[in-house]
């Protein structure tokens, strides 16, 4: 397993988060590892986490929602992390955190 050289150092540019509901603040943290808080709304249910730099080989990512017990669901591309929650509205205002590992 090898992490291209970017994700080690970080490339300088940040990860950005859409589609969090409205408002959702700015990523504290890079690709591998940081946290969010989701955006208000009533209704949020998933945030899609876009990578300063792309993977050669999607990752593998986990998140925990730190506000509230959610069982948070991700799934990945090289380029982005998209975290939901099975339930609609349970994310709002939330602190998630992150980890990506490298392939």
């Amino acid at each position: 397993a090898n992490i291209t050289a970017r994700h080690l150092g970080g490339n300088g540019t940040d990860p950005t988060v859409s589609s969090c509901g409205t408002t959702p603040s700015a990523v504290t943290g890079d690709d591998l590892q940081g946290f969010l808080t989701t955006g208000s709304g009533g209704t949020v249910q998933s945030c899609t986490l876009t990578f300063g730099a792309a993977f050669t080989v999607a990752p593998s990512c986990i998140a925990n929602n730190q506000t509230a017990i959610v069982l948070l669901r991700t799934t990945t591309t090289t380029t982005t992390l998209v975290i939901d929650s099975a339930v609609a509205g349970t994310m709002e205002s939330d602190v998630i955190n992150y980890v990506c590992f490298g392939n």
